[in-house]
Order: structure tokens, then C-alpha cells, then sequence
């Protein structure tokens, strides 16, 4: 087998030659121009030159001319691979530099080969005898033409940048997502050129359309899109990831069902994922290039880009609307605590004034009885009955102000936050006549503000459990899980909707979120219908500030 030099200024095609040739057998080298293909030609003396006729530094034809210059090197065969629209007279030169064979870009192997195979058997043609005037006449002509086209190409991909900067720029402004889906479509089936266009999210965690929008259908919007079967076909590989992705013809894809009608036999797609976070959360989708049978790399290189600025505006409106989501439940809890501790504030000026004042009063009425019988010198007895009746008063009232007491922090806590949820399930147990059993494994070992939330929030539920559950009992357990308290509610009652789980507005459970978030922990809520509502609060053992100053 020979060995071979490809001479091309694109690395790609360079790949293609050598893989070609390289399997065939053949030993191939590579040189990026004219120039660099000159000194390996001088230092390696390959059998066969493959060039380029039109490259930077020095083309195919002038590569040609010093090598016929050298004696040492002038009978090596040279073949043009070439891409120019004038072959005709692009084989007139090549004749005239002592060159026999012309391959026109694109090729089929079996096409290089052959040609390859051609020119090796043959000796080097010496160069035909031509005028120099003519010579340089026809090689002006041909790279006029050749510049010409690059100016083109080169105008059109101009247009096209400044019509997706400029989309980029619009896209980047926009902060609602249909009108996001509906500039991206518009936009990109205008710079592509195609057809059809559809933009399409989908909810987390689903394989359904949440909103699409469309560019070229008869009928704005997209309503059956909404039920494409997006977990097999061209979508499925999309939103599996695969991006972008070019196809002749859709064929018999789902997603062609609910096209408009074909206008052509085959209909050419091309496709890009919306990844935002690693995550495909969408997809962007050309169908039939207007003027050509299908799309191209550098149309698949816009709808990429375009994609991509998608998926990052994207990104930005969903945590905006993430930002104002909880910035409204944070106004909405602060709203609601202020109401409740002014509500708290109000019950317990009631309690001290109706419980603790009135029996004072009456202490004080006892008092001032006693100190008159005293005055007068009344019978010893009664004024021992009414030394007995102020001690029950006087009993009284320092048993309301426990009680008030208790209800501000209750001493419990004190002997750790076991002790207080135990004694809390009494309390309930009596008050509300539910059954109320706690078991632990071993006790809850937090500091003692964590502890107050934690009984806090054990309050929230048990109270959460007499209002709406419906129960007849209420069961906790507390264990240890590695480094993590897991305590669990469950009753027996008619069971939590997830729709009112998912309720922002229930700010009982907010509250309850927001607290177990304070101190590092979560809550879990699951409700069956008729089978009770369960919740999990977990709490790590060591406070996160705390674990990280450890850490460090």
C-alpha cells in the first residue's frame, strides 16, 4: 500500500480522507496548506498528493507548479479534491499543472478510491505547455468565482448573526414564558428558514407538554401538540438529551401526526433540547428547510444557540417566579404571626383579667371581710371559714398562673424536648378526649432553642389533628436515624388531600415548614383518604451552624 498526503485547510475533511484511505490500507499523512504540504512532500516523498485547489497561504495550483520545479520531486501524481462549481474549467488547470485527476467534493468512498487507485498507476503529467498570461488568466477567474461565492455565503451568515443577536437580545428581555415560547419560535423558523417551528416546555418531572407555542401552522398556538406522545420518537430522544438532531424525513415520527399537511414527499427536522440546570426541561423543533431538502450543520449550530439562550431566560423567569412565590408566603407568614400574637396577646390579657383578677378581687373582698369581723371582734369560727375560703382562692390563682404560665413556655421543657411532647399528648389527650401515645426510642438530645421549635411545632400538629382530622387516635414515635431525629405523627382520620398539602395559603402548614427549615429540618406530609394523615419532621442532631464551624 502507498503513502498518501491530504492537503486541506479544513481539519474536517482532512479526518474524512485519512479515515477513507487509512482503511483501504493506505499509509496517510496531512498538511493544513500549500505551504506546509511543499515540506513534506521535500522531507517524506509520498507516492500521491491529495490537495485542495483553493487554500491560505499557497493553493493547490501554485503547490503544483513547485513541485514540478523540483526535479527531486516532479514526477510525484498529484489529484485535486475539490469543491468548486466551475470543474470545467477547474480540469483546465489541473491539465496545464501536469495534474490528471480531479475529485469534485462531495464523494463517495467507493468515488476517492477509485481515483486514488487511478493515479497511483499512472506517471506524473508534465505540464502542458500554456501561456503564463492564460494560465494566470483562468486561475483569476476561478478564484473570483470562488470569492465570489465565499462573499455570499459570508453576506448570508452575516444576516444571520445580526438576526439572532438580535433575537438573543429580545429573548433575554422577555420575562413571561409565553411570550418567550412565541418569540423563539418566530424567531428561529425566520433565521433557519423553515416551515414550521414549535417551542415546547414540559412540567418537572413529566413526559407532557405544559405549554407550547407555534410558528408557520394555519392555526396559532398549539392545542394538540399538548398531546404528542412525547416518551417515544424524535421528542423522546430530545428529551432523553440527545441534541441537536438532524433528520431527511420524519417519516411515520409521532410528532408528524399533528403537523399541517406535507408539502413535499420528505420532511426534514431538526431539533434542539432546552436544557436548563442539567435538567431538559424543553424542546425547540424546525420542520422542512424552505428551498432545500433538509437542514444544515450550521442550522443545527443556531438551533442549538437559540436553545440554549432559551433554557437560560428560562432558568431566570422560573426563579423569578420562585422569588416572588415565597417573598408573597413570606409577607403572607409575617402577616399571619403578627395577627396571631396579637390575637395571643389579647387571650391572655383575658385570661389574667377574667381568671387571676377576678379571684383576686374576690381574695381581696375576703380580706376586707375579715379584717372588719377582726375590727369588731366577731366569732373566731367564721373567721376561720374565711381564712379557708381565701387559701382556696389563693390556690387558685397561683394554679391559673401556671397554667397561663405553661401556655407561654411550659416548664417541661426544661427536662428536655421528650418530656414536654410527652406531657403536651397528656394535655391533649384530656382536653380533646383523643387517645394520644408516644414512643421513643431514646430521647430527642437538642439544644434548647431547637427544642422549643420542635415543641412548637409537635403543638402545631396535635392542634392541626383536633381541628380537621376527624381522628379518634394519634400515634408518635421518635428514632434516631444516623444523625438525624425522625419523629412521625400519624392518625386515624379522614386523611389530608394533596391539593391541600399543596396549599401556600394553609399558613398552619407554612408555618410549620418555615420553623423545621430555622433549624435545619424538613417535614414531610402524606395523607390516604379515609386511612388517616401522616407527618415526618426530621431534625439533625447537631445544628447546621454548628456542624459546619466543626467541619472547618
Amino acid at each position: 500500500m502507498a503513502t498518501l498526503l491530504v492537503v486541506d485547510d479544513n481539519a474536517s475533511i482532512r479526518k474524512l480522507l485519512a479515515a477513507v484511505l487509512g482503511r483501504a490500507g493506505h499509509r496517510v499523512t496531512e498538511a493544513g496548506d500549500g505551504a506546509e504540504a511543499l515540506e513534506r512532500v521535500r522531507d517524506d516523498h509520498p507516492e500521491l498528493v491529495i490537495a485542495d485547489v483553493l487554500m491560505p497561504t499557497m493553493d493547490g495550483y501554485e503547490l503544483v507548479r513547485q513541485i514540478r520545479d523540483d526535479p527531486r520531486i516532479a514526477s510525484i501524481p498529484v489529484v485535486f479534491f475539490t469543491a468548486v462549481y466551475h470543474e470545467q474549467e477547474a480540469r483546465r488547470l489541473a491539465e496545464s499543472c501536469g495534474v490528471r485527476h480531479v475529485i469534485t467534493k462531495p464523494a463517495k468512498p467507493e468515488a476517492i478510491l477509485s481515483v486514488v487507485e487511478a493515479a497511483l498507476g499512472s506517471p506524473a503529467q508534465p505540464s502542458a505547455t500554456i501561456k503564463a498570461e492564460e494560465f494566470t488568466r483562468e486561475h483569476r477567474r476561478l478564484l473570483t468565482d470562488k470569492l465570489s461565492q465565499k462573499a455570499e455565503e459570508l453576506e448570508i451568515a452575516n444576516l444571520r448573526l445580526e438576526a439572532l443577536v438580535e433575537a438573543s437580545r429580545n429573548l433575554a428581555a422577555e420575562r413571561d414564558p409565553e411570550q418567550l415560547l412565541q418569540l423563539v419560535s418566530a424567531a428561529g423558523r425566520e433565521i433557519i428558514g423553515a416551515r414550521l417551528c414549535i417551542a415546547g416546555t414540559r412540567a418537572p418531572g413529566t413526559w407532557s407538554f405544559h405549554r407550547v407555542h407555534t410558528s408557520g401552522f394555519d392555526q396559532p398556538g398549539g392545542a394538540s401538540l399538548h398531546e404528542i406522545p412525547t416518551n417515544c420518537g424524535v421528542l423522546a430522544r430530545l428529551l432523553g438529551g440527545e441534541s441537536p438532531i438532524r433528520l431527511k424525513d420524519l417519516a411515520v415520527d409521532p410528532i408528524a401526526q399533528s403537523l399541517p399537511a406535507a408539502r413535499s414527499a420528505e420532511r426534514a427536522f431538526l431539533g434542539a433540547a432546552i436544557r436548563s440546570s442539567g435538567v431538559v426541561s424543553g424542546v425547540l423543533c424546525f420542520v422542512e428547510k424552505l428551498g432545500s431538502e433538509e437542514f444544515t450543520d450550521d442550522d443545527g449550530r443556531i438551533a442549538a444557540a437559540l436553545a440554549a439562550q432559551t433554557a437560560v431566560v428560562w432558568e431566570n423567569i422560573r426563579r423569578d417566579e420562585d422569588l416572588r412565590r415565597s417573598a408573597e408566603q413570606l409577607r403572607r407568614l409575617a402577616a399571619d404571626l403578627r395577627r396571631t400574637r396579637e390575637e395571643e396577646r389579647a387571650r391572655l390579657a383575658r385570661e389574667v383579667q377574667e381568671r387571676v383578677g377576678q379571684q383576686l378581687a374576690g381574695l381581696r373582698s375576703e380580706l376586707k371581710e375579715l379584717r372588719r369581723d377582726l375590727e369588731i371582734g366577731g366569732a373566731a369560727r367564721e373567721a376561720v371559714r374565711r381564712s379557708a375560703a381565701m387559701m382556696d382562692l389563693v390556690d387558685r390563682t397561683v394554679e391559673a398562673a401556671q397554667q397561663i404560665s405553661g401556655a407561654l413556655r411550659p416548664e417541661m421543657l426544661d427536662l428536655g424536648c421528650l418530656a414536654a411532647i410527652e406531657w403536651h399528648a397528656r394535655e391533649f389527650q384530656t382536653r380533646y378526649g383523643l387517645r394520644c401515645t408516644v414512643k421513643a426510642e431514646g430521647e430527642i438530645g437538642l439544644d434548647a432553642e431547637r427544642s422549643v421549635q420542635v415543641f412548637r411545632i409537635m403543638q402545631e400538629i396535635l392542634t392541626n389533628v383536633a381541628l380537621h382530622s376527624g381522628a379518634n387516635a394519634v400515634r408518635i414515635s421518635v428514632v434516631e436515624e444516623e444523625d438525624t431525629y425522625v419523629i412521625e405523627t400519624h392518625d386515624d382520620g379522614i386523611g389530608i388531600l394533596p391539593q391541600e398539602i399543596a396549599d401556600s395559603k394553609t399558613m398552619g402548614l407554612l408555618a410549620m415548614h418555615e420553623t423545621a427549615r430555622t433549624i435545619g429540618g424538613e417535614i414531610h406530609i402524606t395523607g390516604e383518604l379515609g386511612r388517616g394523615t401522616t407527618v415526618t419532621l426530621r431534625v439533625p442532631r447537631v445544628a447546621p451552624d454548628r456542624a459546619a464551624g466543626s467541619r472547618q
